[in-house]
């Protein structure tokens, strides 16, 4: 399963491994200029995406038979959490389903797929950067300012468990 960019926009593709032949094919919504289109695969193979409409979308890559087929499994708004002049740059389930994401602007957040709900924080610093995610559900990003260590609190909304600046040096 690749994504790849062309002048209509992103196309998310399933692959013959031995053909390197596009089996099945998914045009999304042109991406918005210096934000991309990011995905990921998760742990039952289904594409997540972040689209430029602020949502994000799961897709199935096989059908019943496991043929390849793309189809929109599920979908999540965003638009109430990022603002029309912000995007996503990061996207990462963790360890317990959460669909973790970041927008440029320092927005984080997760969708919960039992409810669909989507929640946020702000952390004030620009993301340029992905995810990684620890088995204990902890989810780790990394801003222009500093490394955070981010879960769920109690009442299933994001926090920071820790946050550790860094020396970005200087440019000459």
């Amino acid at each position: 399963v690749v994504l790849c960019d062309r002048r209509g926009g992103p196309v998310l593709h399933v692959l013959d491994p031995d053909s390197m032949r596009a089996q099945d094919t998914m045009d999304l919504p042109e991406a918005d200029e210096g934000c991309g289109t990011p995905y990921v695969l998760d742990d039952q193979d289904r594409a997540v995406v972040a689209t430029s409409e602020r949502k994000v979308l799961v897709v199935t890559t096989a059908d019943g038979e496991g043929e390849p087929d793309l189809t929109i499994q599920s979908s999540y708004d965003l638009s109430g959490q990022v603002p029309e002049d912000d995007c996503v740059v990061a996207l990462l389930p963790d360890w317990t389903g959460r669909l973790w994401w970041a927008s440029a602007a320092g927005r984080v957040g997760f969708v919960d797929p039992g409810t669909g709900r989507a929640t946020s924080l702000e952390l004030g610093e620009e993301v340029a950067n992905g995810f990684a995610a620890g088995q204990d559900g902890s989810v780790y990003l990394v801003s222009v300012e500093a490394l955070y260590r981010l879960g769920a609190d109690r009442a299933g909304r994001p926090e920071v468990r820790w946050r550790t600046e860094y020396d970005r040096g200087t440019r000459q």
